[in-house]
């Protein structure tokens, strides 16, 4: 019973993070940090092992779906320190402390994983990455403020980082799996990243993805590599060259270095995508509908993951 009930509640987070909750409003998961069972946690000089690992990944999930569920209910809620989702930072952040001492006995110092621990490195660079993400999400509620995310170019490059390791692995990976592991995050990364060179590679990565659960790497890839063009061309005709008083050399660099140059100068909210809605999904053919919000309006287009280069 248990196991099925773990099965579910990850293809509820999946349902969270993709379209919204199907949960009834007020229902809810608890965790308190006494659930965490002597199998958590883990001594200085101990062995880590699969179990120590699968505990805190199951903690961890009760977690996130409490945190898609707070997040869904603070929409349009202009407090960003609401009692839920202080409460669940808080005990995000008692829960590292925990994983921290996993984490840095696999990879001391941030280096490559100790032999021994290749097959568990796996899931802790996954746990980590899901981590990383659902702080940000948690650090950027009430309000849409998507230049929040500047601030968070550590975090980003850290699970550009583990994407790498992960995808570049031997032997290569699943055509498809039931899990949520690189997608979502690399999406997310590619869609809220706007330093060039960390979201060229996010965007890159997730087009290499194949399929989780109800994640298309590159039909995510194509959605947010049109996110990325309207940007730059919301910012083109805010920002010409020649109202940013640029050098000569900055006339010949991208779009993209320019946004992210004078992102402090000007007020870059005004061109950021905030929301992207799917509207429909054509699975058979990788087409999606989607609409993307940002401070002028709405646009709504087609992406499908054929036209990718």
């Amino acid at each position: 019973m248990k196991t099925l009930e773990a099965i579910f509640t990850k293809l509820d987070v999946q349902s969270l993070a993709y379209v919204g909750s199907r949960v009834p409003a007020g229902s809810s998961i608890e965790f308190e940090i006494s659930h965490l069972s002597a199998s958590h946690r883990v001594a200085a000089d101990q062995t880590i092992t699969m179990a120590h690992v699968t505990a805190l990944r199951d903690s961890f999930v009760l977690l996130e779906y409490r945190s898609y569920q707070a997040m869904r209910c603070d929409r349009g809620v202009p407090d960003d320190q609401t009692v839920a989702r202080k409460s669940i930072l808080e005990d995000f952040q008692r829960w590292f402390q925990l994983f921290w001492l996993v984490l840095d006995t696999i990879f001391p110092e941030g280096n490559e994983p100790k032999p021994q621990y290749d097959q568990i490195s796996k899931q802790c660079r996954l746990l980590h990455i899901r981590y990383l993400i659902m702080t940000m999400r948690l650090a950027n509620q009430g309000p849409s403020r998507e230049i929040v995310f500047d601030t968070f170019e550590d975090s980003f490059a850290e699970i550009i980082r583990h994407a790498e390791a992960l995808l570049g692995a031997s032997p290569p990976r699943l055509l498809f799996t039931m899990d949520m592991e690189l997608i979502e995050p690399l999406y997310f990364a590619a869609m809220k990243c706007r330093e060039p060179t960390k979201r060229a590679r996010a965007l890159n990565l997730l087009n290499s993805c194949t399929q989780e659960g109800i994640w298309d790497g590159p039909l995510m890839a194509a959605i947010a590599r049109y996110a990325v063009c309207l940007e730059e061309a919301l910012f083109e005709t805010e920002f010409p060259s020649s109202q940013l008083h640029s050098t000569k050399d900055e006339y010949s660099s991208s779009v993209a270095d320019r946004m992210w140059n004078h992102r402090r100068a000007v007020n870059a909210e005004t061109c950021r995508v905030s929301s992207l809605a799917l509207l429909s999904v054509d699975w058979k053919h990788r087409t999606a509908f989607v609409e993307c919000g940002h401070a002028g309006g709405k646009v709504r287009t087609m992406c499908t993951a054929a036209t990718l280069p």
